[in-house]
């Protein structure tokens, strides 16, 4: 269960990405496990298939996760948690009702 993402770059709760910066998501029985290659904290496009995995993991426990953003494109984002409650068990996947937004980067005008 997915309570609420938190994005340290841009101090929003529920909105914004920022892609390599510090996210951190609060919930329940989100802990999963960091060496099965189908478990882990993915951004999935809304406009397309396909999925980002974050690979770099600071805290996995089962109420918070903190990790590092990966590089995003522009866009509206859902966040997944993939995880086994059991060894053998089948993946499942938690998704956050809310839609994260990626803001378009505006290069400087000089």
């Amino acid at each position: 269960l997915i309570l609420e993402y938190v994005d340290l770059g841009s101090g929003e709760i529920n909105d914004h990405v920022t892609p390599g910066s510090i996210g951190t998501i609060h919930g329940s029985r989100l802990a999963f496990d960091e060496q099965a290659s189908d478990e882990g904290i993915y951004f999935r496009s809304t406009s397309g298939p396909g999925a980002v995995k974050v690979s770099a993991i600071q805290k996995n426990k089962p109420s918070e996760l903190i990790f590092m953003v990966p590089e995003l494109t522009a866009g509206a984002y859902r966040l997944e948690v993939n995880k086994r409650f059991t060894t053998d068990g089948q993946l499942r996947m938690g998704k956050m009702d809310t839609i994260l937004t990626v803001a378009a980067v505006m290069a400087a005008v000089g």
